[in-house]
């Protein structure tokens, strides 16, 4: 008989084993998703048909094809050039969701659903600001929309009417970074003091570069005169001694003899 306690641990096995897989799953569509409309925005030709205008016009240039040039004509449509944002968002939530081990669907929740809305804000956000301060590049965008799409055509014109150009502008900025600071949970602060320890840092260091540089020119030529150094070679005198060989004088003397 298989005890309680080996069931639960077989079946807590099972589930994490299908989460696992389940998740996989999810990166590998979150990812393929992402990388379609990704490319049906990058290939967009508004000479394609699409719902938002008509065209005689039977061949498709969108790399995606058909159906790639009416979800791009939407989204472009709509947010213009922010629509660029929505894939990259959804390649990198896939891949923070593939990097945590840990992750299921009981983790998911109310701050995830607060950076979801707040992420959302901040599509509407970048949509006005292109739209109050950038044109659109030529055939990039589907016929008289603006770089910020429809919806930040209208509430821009909203915005304009109670804050005008200023004000609005200043108020998107203000909105942008309270945006980025909760989605990214990056404080500012602690961006500013590292930027200001790295400009004192270089401010000390040109000031030293530049007193060491006015030291230099202030203080005297000194001329290094290397003495110059004359090997002169002794004269060697080679004397072979005179060698004087005295033969001795022999003197051999003859005996006299006398016979008497």
């Amino acid at each position: 008989m298989i005890s309680k306690n080996t069931k639960k641990t077989l079946e807590n096995n099972n589930r994490s084993e299908f989460s696992h897989r389940f998740i996989e799953v999810l990166f590998l569509g979150l990812t393929f998703f992402a990388l379609f409309l990704f490319l049906a925005l990058v290939y967009f030709d508004p000479t394609d048909p699409s719902w938002s205008h008509t065209s005689n016009n039977a061949v498709v240039h969108n790399a995606i094809g058909y159906i790639g040039a009416l979800v791009a004509d939407l989204f472009l449509y709509f947010l213009g050039y922010t629509a660029f944002l929505i894939p990259i968002s959804i390649g990198v939530a896939a891949w923070l969701i593939f990097s945590d081990k840990k992750w299921t669907f009981k983790n998911f929740k109310g701050e995830q659903f607060m950076q979801f809305f707040i992420f959302i804000a901040l599509l509407l956000i970048l949509s006005i600001l292109l739209t109050l301060n950038f044109l659109p590049l030529d055939k990039s965008l589907p016929e008289n929309i603006p770089t910020g799409g429809m919806l930040g055509k209208y509430l821009s014109l909203i915005m304009l009417t109670y804050l005008g150009f200023l004000g609005s502008t200043l108020l998107l900025i203000m909105s942008f970074l309270i945006c980025m600071t909760l989605l990214l949970k990056f404080s500012w602060l602690n961006l500013m003091d590292v930027i200001g320890n790295k400009l004192e840092q270089w401010f000390f260091d040109v000031k030293d570069s530049l007193e060491q540089n006015k030291a230099f020119k202030e203080a005297p030529a000194k001329l290094y005169k290397e003495p110059t150094v004359i090997f002169e070679e002794p004269a060697t005198t080679f004397e072979t001694p005179a060698t004087t060989f005295e033969t001795p004088a022999t003197t051999f003397e003859t005996p006299v003899t006398t016979f008497e």
